[in-house]
């Protein structure tokens, strides 16, 4: 008989000890004491996860490709692999849309209008992706549930960030050398 988790709602058999998707395990007592539990699962071994609202906010600094890729992280551990994949590719989209964005002002377009269409990726990316994680893992967990340290992630970014700082200025470099030499020729 299939049963389901009370951990993470997935169907499972009602003959296994632990969850396969969440690895929450089943609490003690004959069948029919769990049955008439309504099946609770204890969360002693729920996977952590990074806070989904910090990842937002920290999408205010690194873009929002960081967020989107820390939480298409977080939607595989919580067992979402439609919602993880849907993540990537905003991960990838915002890396594309962080990159035409900062060229803006070498095609002309003033730095105040580049920020306000950043911020306004950054706002249509966090109503459309940001956000409902954050609304799943309240509405699943509250505010009661493991989570992973940002040490490792954040020195990751500030490293990439570092170094698309580094790219950015030689290319500009190359450019202005470039067009001061075609200018004398």
């Amino acid at each position: 008989m299939l049963v389901f988790c009370g951990s993470c709602g997935k169907r499972i058999s009602d003959r296994v000890g632990v969850c396969p998707f969440c690895s929450s395990v089943r609490s003690q007592g004959t069948h029919a004491e769990r049955a008439q539990a309504g099946e609770i699962w204890t969360t002693a071994r729920r996977r952590p996860i990074w806070n989904p609202n910090a990842a937002c906010n920290w999408s205010l600094f690194f873009s929002p490709a960081f967020g989107s890729y820390i939480h298409s992280l977080n939607w595989m551990t919580l067992n979402e692999p439609a919602r993880a994949r849907s993540a990537k590719i905003w991960s990838l989209v915002s890396l594309f849309m962080t990159t035409m964005l900062s060229l803006l002002p070498l095609a002309g377009v003033g730095q105040q209008a580049a920020r306000s269409l950043a911020l306004l990726y950054l706002l249509i990316w966090y109503f459309a992706a940001g956000r409902p994680q954050a609304r799943y893992v309240k509405e699943r967990y509250g505010r009661a549930y493991p989570r992973k340290p940002w040490s490792k992630p954040l020195l990751i970014a500030i490293a990439l960030f570092v170094a698309y700082c580094v790219v950015a200025v030689v290319v500009v470099m190359t450019v202005v050398a470039v067009g001061g030499l075609v200018g004398r020729g």
